[in-house]
């Protein structure tokens, strides 16, 4: 039998507003590596190049790279190596006030490959009412790419079944909405007790196993391997 690598994680976040989610996703960024690209629209990051505009955040990237060539292929102890690309560090933090700079945000990060992109509030740029090709393409063949997605959204009923159905984990803080907690079981996030649960959590708790809670602020060890094995 055959294993296969897997080149990414897909991680998804969910929680009503208030119960932690996002303090986890911030406590989990800086242990992501260092190439990273986040979709900030509600101003949630700090650290970094922030970029207002999709112009803005291409044109960075180009001058990123193209000083790093620069760098590199004067220095005459590279002995002619062609340069990694995917060494290059980067931290951005887009805010665009036009989702379809975001869009085609997603699909360059999708090109630049090997790093991290995180999407603050999935369901502001996709929903089973609206769909877009570039954030289904990461979420489909972004393994090919080495380009791993952390996703945060309020309301899980809203995202389209694709996203969750990839996704490799999921962390599921308290739920309130019915929709929401009748999504989580059916779609076997969890269970009978893991839906009666997520309704009575404490701020700032998840449940990590059937059997324990575990505070988020304690997480701080969290990380995530470069691959795994399916």
């Amino acid at each position: 039998m055959t294993t296969l690598k897997r080149n990414n994680t897909i991680v998804l976040i969910i929680g009503r507003k208030g119960s932690g989610k996002s303090t986890l996703a911030r406590v989990m960024v800086p242990k992501l590596g260092n190439r990273i690209i986040i979709l900030d629209p509600l101003h949630e990051y700090s650290g970094g190049v922030i970029c207002h505009s999709f112009d803005q955040f291409r044109r960075s990237i180009k001058s990123l790279y193209d000083s790093y060539e620069i760098r590199y292929y004067s220095d005459p102890t590279n002995d002619n190596r062609p340069l990694d690309y995917s060494k290059i560090p980067f931290r951005y933090v887009l805010r665009f006030d036009n989702d379809s700079d975001y869009d085609k945000a997603v699909g360059l990060t999708r090109n630049l490959g090997h790093c991290w992109i995180v999407i603050e509030e999935i369901t502001h740029f996709v929903s089973t009412y609206h769909k877009s090709e570039n954030f289904d393409r990461i979420i489909r063949y972004a393994r090919h790419t080495n380009v791993s997605v952390l996703m945060i959204s309020q309301r899980c009923a809203e995202i389209p079944r694709l996203y969750t159905s990839q996704a490799d984990s999921v962390i599921s803080f308290k739920q309130s909405e019915p929709r929401d907690i009748e999504y989580l079981s059916k779609v076997g996030i969890v269970g009978k007790a893991g839906s009666e649960k997520v309704q009575t959590l404490p701020v700032f708790e998840y449940p990590k196993s059937k059997k324990d809670l575990i505070r988020v602020l304690d997480e701080c060890s969290i990380t995530f391997p470069d691959d795994s094995t399916d």
